[in-house]
């Protein structure tokens, strides 16, 4: 870094130099973003709205991460004129603004895998038992209603995640009660910052009876619980936040900071014979049982290759995907009608392969509807995209 020290009149215009100190080159930088996977991210995500995040399982350096609309960083190295600064700060789609790591949306039934956890690891479901869905719940005077009008029929947790019961869920979720369903979302990281080395994270949202009374003066009503039981309610997740937590459960319940910084070249050692490599860091052990994780696990392989499963869009032949869609409601549908910036947000999320995962790939569209057809697709990309380099293709 160097410094000019210029004197300038009235007007700004520069008069003298006063000193120079020439700048001093630093230490290089090694990144941990694959060029040719952020790229793919970049263009399947085409011109809508969204994220991206891929994530190498065991050691969470960022793979890529991607956001939508972004802007051109090179007109920040120059002087700006107003019109120029203000277009950016005041685009209606705020380029500026990194949704992969800021942007906050409610996480849909990608959540229902932290809730399949908490259930079994609480005893409250046997992943055997069976409910009864057909399309919707009473719950007080109202109908808690399933993505699937007609119902579902005969559902085991198995079947609640690859096919996405909401029922199934709405159930667990009264007998779990919010703050069970916050220590379970907070164990998986979301709540919280996940320490990535990027400014501004935001930490999203998990509610509890006394978030609400600090934050609301008002008392948690039973009601709530279901809403945030599929992901809904107040809850809120930054699509970083969401792939830690699907990483936790192909990690084998190790959950680890990401990362985009690989490793730093000392000044003067360009050659590369010198290098520090930050290790990889282990947040916490969450402590769910194996046999969880194994059960989960072989429900989300079933969202893609099952008949009725909802992620058949990512199935692959050059490996085994397991994922988990989600359709997070944006606005209340007595607002939706015809306008597309009204409709849910897509997710889908997903690792691969299934019996040793090596990559974590989370996708949000804004405003995209499903899910398995909209996000899905795009993680499937990225996803064969690293089994062909790194298994099918010379170095």
């Amino acid at each position: 870094m160097g410094r000019k020290n210029i004197e300038v009149d009235a007007t700004g215009r520069e008069r003298r130099v006063l000193n120079i100190v020439e700048p001093v080159s630093g230490d290089n930088i090694i990144l941990s973003v694959d060029i040719r996977l952020q790229k793919i991210a970049e263009e399947a995500l085409g011109e809508r709205r969204g994220a991206v995040v891929a994530m190498e399982t065991g050691t969470g350096e960022i793979l890529a991460l991607a956001s939508n609309p972004a802007f051109d960083p090179n007109l920040l190295s120059r002087r700006l004129s107003t019109k120029v600064w203000q277009n950016i700060v005041n685009d209606p789609a705020h380029p500026l603004n990194n949704r992969a790591t800021q942007g906050t949306y409610p996480p849909g039934s990608v959540f229902k895998i932290v809730m399949s956890a908490g259930g079994l690891e609480e005893g409250l479901i046997d992943n055997r038992a069976r409910i009864s869905c057909s399309g919707g719940m009473h719950f007080g005077n109202r109908v808690f209603r399933d993505w699937k009008a007609e119902g579902h029929g005969s559902v085991d947790l198995n079947k609640a995640i690859v096919e996405s019961c909401d029922v199934y869920f709405y159930q667990l979720g009264n007998r779990m009660g919010v703050d069970t369903i916050e220590k379970y979302a907070s164990l998986f990281g979301l709540g919280d910052v996940t320490g990535i080395d990027l400014p501004s994270e935001k930490k999203g949202l998990v509610p509890s009876t006394k978030w609400k009374l600090e934050a609301r003066k008002e008392r948690w009503y039973p009601g709530e619980t279901l809403s945030v039981s599929i992901g809904q309610g107040y809850m809120s997740v930054t699509p970083l936040q969401q792939a830690v937590m699907i990483n936790t459960v192909a990690n084998s319940g190790i959950l680890v900071r990401p990362r985009i910084l690989k490793g730093i070249i000392p000044e003067g050692f360009s050659d590369g014979k010198r290098v520090y490599q930050f290790p990889t860091v282990e947040i916490r052990k969450t402590g769910i049982h194996e046999n969880t994780l194994k059960i989960i696990k072989d429900a989300l392989k079933g969202v893609v290759y099952n008949p009725g499963g909802t992620g058949g869009a990512a199935r692959s032949s050059l490996t085994e995907i397991a994922g988990k869609t989600g359709t997070a409601q944006a606005v209340g549908r007595r607002f939706q009608g015809d306008t597309t910036r009204f409709n849910d947000h897509a997710w889908f999320a997903a690792f691969a392969p299934v019996d040793k995962p090596e990559i974590t790939v989370v996708v949000l569209v804004e405003h995209g509807g499903h899910g398995g057809a909209e996000a899905a697709p795009v993680a499937k990309k990225i996803i064969e995209e690293y089994v062909k380099k790194k298994h099918h293709s010379p170095l």
